[in-house]
This record gives structure tokens, sequence and C-alpha cells, in this order.
């Protein structure tokens, strides 16, 4: 059968075009100018004789026609895509390509991934991490994560957990010159807190009836991982999230002295195109991770039982994930 095929440079630049919705985009996509992708655009339009992209101010709208055949080009570069992953699999050097949220991934992680290594040992993880949010379409990203409701068009998402925070400290100031006793105790001791935990700090101290405590002369930290370890050495109390810490919590390393949790709307959800979910090196890390969490979610629940949670109803505007 003779194919009768459009300009396979031109079909690219479309489809790129399209999904971004932005000319410009698709040029940084596919290495090329913008020029080049307009052009492309217009060859395919002439070859096709029908218009595919309106051209706007701020970016391009697809047409009802262009709309359909992006639905059916996207399906078969799919194809294509699966079945070139398929056939080079086990040449590919680079292995499963996971990037996770930074301290999930220090904090939680690192204890745990022995035991993936062990039920899949031909499978090669290359792990990375970022606070920020994959795009696939433009990274080398296999897996990734992202904070939200877990509703997002052409991804498969498995919601993991909701962030949970009470303040946590090292053992010894339990019983230091000023016990921690009651959340005006604080008043006391510094603060633990990123930049990105501020935030959790501010909202916890609100919701726990403290007030005039200068947040400002606490000790602030490049991240999360970092007031953790200043915690556990008893430097001050942090504000922590009991998912990432539930080893140091079980082992006694951190205490949580107070029985106020406060949880977050938002989920921490595992993300993959949709089209990959099956792939089996995709599906083994997802079924792996999911029955992680839900081991931790239960201890973390068995050991802070005695703690009264509370909801925050709104989503705040910087994002919860250090």
């Amino acid at each position: 059968m003779k194919y009768r095929l459009p300009p396979l440079n031109a079909l690219r630049a479309f489809e790129a075009a399209a999904r971004h919705a932005n000319i410009s985009r698709a040029a940084d996509e596919l290495c090329v100018s913008a020029g080049a992708i307009s052009r492309h655009v217009a060859i395919l339009e002439r070859h096709l004789g029908c218009q595919l992209l309106i051209r706007q101010h701020r970016g391009v709208t697809p047409t009802e026609a262009g709309l359909r055949y992006l639905k059916d080009i996207g399906i078969a570069f799919d194809a294509i895509d699966r079945s070139s992953r398929s056939l080079s699999r086990g040449k590919n050097t680079s292995g499963l390509r996971v990037r996770l949220f930074t301290t999930l991934s220090s904090d939680w992680l690192s204890s745990r991934i022995r035991t993936f290594r062990a039920a899949h040992p031909d499978i090669h993880l290359n792990l990375s991490a970022s606070l920020q949010p994959p795009d696939f379409a433009v990274e080398d990203v296999d897996i990734g994560m992202m904070l939200g409701p877990g509703d997002w068009p052409d991804l498969h998402c498995e919601v993991l957990f909701r962030g949970s925070f009470t303040p946590v400290c090292s053992p010894v100031l339990l019983d230091a010159e000023h016990p921690l006793r009651s959340p005006g105790d604080l008043h006391h001791h510094d603060l633990l807190y990123s930049q990105l935990q501020f935030a959790r700090w501010e909202e916890w101290l609100s919701l726990a009836g403290v007030k005039g405590l200068d947040m400002s002369a606490g000790l602030r930290f490049e991240s999360s991982s970092h007031s953790y370890h200043a915690a556990r050495q008893g430097a001050g109390v942090a504000i922590g999230q009991t998912f990432f810490l539930l080893d140091d919590l079980r082992s006694g390393r951190l205490v949580a002295p107070f029985d106020l949790c406060v949880e977050h709307p938002l989920s921490y959800c595992l993300v993959c195109l949709r089209s990959r979910k099956d792939e089996p090196e995709i599906r083994a890390f997802r079924e792996w991770i999911v029955a992680e969490v839900r081991r931790t979610a239960e201890e973390v629940e068995t050991i802070t039982a005695v703690h009264k949670t509370v909801q925050l109803m709104t989503e705040t505007d910087d994002a919860i994930v250090d």
C-alpha cells in the first residue's frame, strides 16, 4: 500500500504548535526557529487544503478541523513512540527516568528504594529531584510528580497523599530549660523552616492560637531537608510533614510535641503520559510506589492517631512541595 503522507516535518511542527497553542514553545521543543514552525504549518495547510490553526496575538488556536487532525496524528505519534521504545528497550542506557520532589526523594524514598531494586534488578533507575513539575513534551522524564487535584489532561495520575504538617523537634527539647508543653512555649525556641515552609508555620501557629511570635527570628534554610536535619540536632523546632518524617517519628529521632496537624487540600500525585502508563518499567514503578505510600500512610495514621487534624479549605498561592 502506498501511503499518501504529508511532509513529516510539517506534521511535527503542526502537532507541537497545536498542543502548546503557541508557535514559540513549539519552536523551543523542536529546536528550530518560530519562523520555521510557521512555514511548516503553512505547507501542511496547503497540502491538506484547509486551515488548521488560527493565528492570534498571544498564540494559536486549532480550528475544528485542526482539533480533529491533532487528535488523529497524536494517536499515530503515540503508537510510533511506543513501538520505538519497545524495540530499543534493551539498548536504552538512560534507564527509567524518575523525577520526584526534593524532600520526598531525600527524606522518604532514599530508605525505601532498595526494595524496588531488589524486586526489579533489571530496571535501571535514573532518579532526580526538583521542585518543578515535569513537562513531558520537552523534558526527558518518564515519571514525575505534581501537586494538585489529579485531573490533568493527557496524564495518568496516581493520587498518593496529602501534605499534613505539625511541629517536630528532638526529644531533648521536651525537657530542656523551657520544656515544650503547649504551643505557647514555642516563644522560647528557634523556629526552623525553608522558604516554602514559612507559610506552613504561619498557618499552624494561627490555628493553634499562638500570637506575637516573631518568625523572622528563627533559622531559615535552603530546603526542608536541612531544617529537619537541624531539628534532629536539637537546634530548634521545624514544621514537619509527617509523611516524609515517618522514619524519624518511628525511631524517636524526632517527636511531635503538640496534638494539632494541618492538612492541605492539594494532593501529591505521581504522573506519566497516559499513553505510556502500561509500559512494563513505568507500570512496575507506579505499582511499587503506590504500595509503599499506602504502607507509610497507615503507619503515619497510627503514630499520629492522637493528633487533631484540621484541613485547610482553600488552596494557598505557594506550592506545598518542599
